[in-house]
């Protein structure tokens, strides 16, 4: 399967605009034994990975893989160019708003399918569908002890945090023509797709609750976004930190079993120490949840602050005020495990948001006059 975008962006990117047959025939000829090249060099590269198996077929599978996204492409492409030409001198679809909305997008699907091992076996998505998913919304509470009840919660949190952008965005992009079919889109069938398309990741489990939060974060931002018509934003970002600081206070100490002396780990201590304990795509997808929760917060503090040239070193200063003194009470939960990065992270993802936030705030100033 990672040989299909692959195949299909390479050839589209080189022949975009360029609809003749022989030429594209011809520079899919040129780029397929690449595609093969680059298979074939990740699978000799995982040889020195222990936890991966370097195989044959997988150099086939993904050569194949490349030849029926190239030809795809071949068969959509002026299509794709179209609609991409259409949404580019649109005025009303083409702007920061819906740009970002699909940048965010994108994110949200690397987020949900990595580590990116795909399957398309139809004996292993089979077993996974009738034995490892949960069709019954929260049943993964059944056995749970109390520490694995916290860690579920901590986890639908986190879930329900990445998908409000989506809200705050999606809900400033329903079209004036055809509204509840954009709204049903945004609300209902992304979040499925996202949920459901786990099922062709081997180490990924989609589950009716994953869908049901992913849902109730989208709802979240379209709601705050329509109070916005009928209060000030101000009192909007209010009502939302309201929200967010109890968010947070579930995700950094829950569960909440505090002792009076003080734990710590000395690599923690230090920027990026947990890379050498952790696995790098999860610390990675933490790290980005972290960054976006926190981003959030630049958005309500942008808001608040007014339209201003300082607004992200004002949002990254406060994002490490808060980042620190969250994990400062860390140091007297011996379940949790405080570190710089996270302080890091806090102010890096505060300043993305309040940068985003003040630019969309200048970008509908200047449409408006």
């Amino acid at each position: 399967m990672l040989g299909v975008p692959l195949g299909f962006s390479l050839l589209g990117l080189l022949r975009a605009e360029r609809y003749g047959t022989i030429g594209t025939i011809g520079m899919a000829l040129v780029l397929w034994p690449l595609c093969v090249l680059l298979a074939l060099g990740v699978e000799f590269g995982q040889i020195f990975i222990p936890e991966r198996t370097t195989s044959g077929s997988d150099v086939l599978a993904q050569g194949l893989g490349a030849a029926v996204g190239m030809l795809g492409w071949w068969e959509t492409g002026p299509r794709w160019n179209r609609l991409i030409n259409a949404w580019q001198t649109n005025p009303d679809t083409n702007n920061l708003t819906s740009r970002l909305f699909v940048c965010y997008l994108l994110l949200l699907g690397l987020l949900h399918y990595l580590p990116l091992d795909l399957t398309l076996s139809p004996g292993r998505i089979a077993r996974k569908a009738y034995y490892d998913v949960h069709y019954v919304p929260f049943s993964e509470f059944v056995g749970f002890t109390d520490k694995q009840g916290w860690q579920q919660i901590q986890n639908w949190i986190g879930l329900c945090v990445l998908f409000v952008p989506l809200g705050l965005l999606g809900s400033r992009l329903i079209p004036h023509k055809h509204p509840y079919r954009f709204i049903g889109i945004l609300f209902l069938v992304i979040p499925f797709l996202l949920e459901a398309g786990q099922m062709f990741v081997m180490s990924r489990l989609p589950t009716a609750a994953g869908y049901l939060v992913a849902v109730l974060g989208i709802a979240t931002g379209g709601i705050l976004v329509q109070f916005c018509k009928w209060t000030s934003t101000q009192s909007v970002s209010a009502i939302g930190l309201c929200m967010w600081f109890p968010a947070m206070v579930i995700m950094m100490w829950a569960p909440f079993h505090f002792e009076t002396t003080m734990s710590y780990s000395v690599e923690t201590i230090l920027p990026i120490g947990e890379v050498r304990f952790s696995d790098p795509i999860a610390m990675f997808c933490q790290s980005m949840t972290r960054m976006i929760t926190y981003s959030l917060l630049g958005c309500a503090v942008a808001i608040l602050i007014g339209h201003t040239s300082k607004a992200g070193w004002t949002g990254g200063a406060i994002g490490l005020v808060v980042g620190t003194g969250f994990e400062i009470v860390q140091l007297f939960l011996p379940a949790r495990t405080p570190g710089t990065t996270d302080i890091l992270l806090a102010a890096m993802g505060t300043a993305i948001g309040t940068s985003i936030t003040n630019r969309l705030l200048s970008d509908r100033q200047e449409r408006q006059a």
